[in-house]
């Protein structure tokens, strides 16, 4: 997944991601996910779950605006066999 690029008009500094899974209605930071890009694990650990990114921008003048995006469900891709 990736996140549109955020841009402040009155000076931000860098995007802060936090990456959360929602469990049992709360939304939780997932570890080790703070980029634009959620890394999806190869283990399929994350398939089912409900994802979402929270963008936190700071002005200049240490003012914060959060953009939470719209939750998703990770869905397996049924990839082609390797190896045959």
């Amino acid at each position: 997944m990736r996140t549109a690029q955020i841009l402040d008009t009155s000076g931000a500094r860098p995007v802060v991601y936090r990456w959360q899974e929602n469990i049992g209605g709360t939304w939780t930071d997932l570890p080790d996910q703070a980029s634009e890009i959620l890394n999806v694990p190869s283990d399929q650990s994350y398939v089912g779950k409900s994802v979402r990114v929270i963008a936190t921008t700071t002005d200049a003048l240490g003012g914060t605006t959060e953009f939470t995006g719209t939750a998703k469900t990770i869905t397996n891709v049924n990839d082609a066999p390797t190896g045959i």
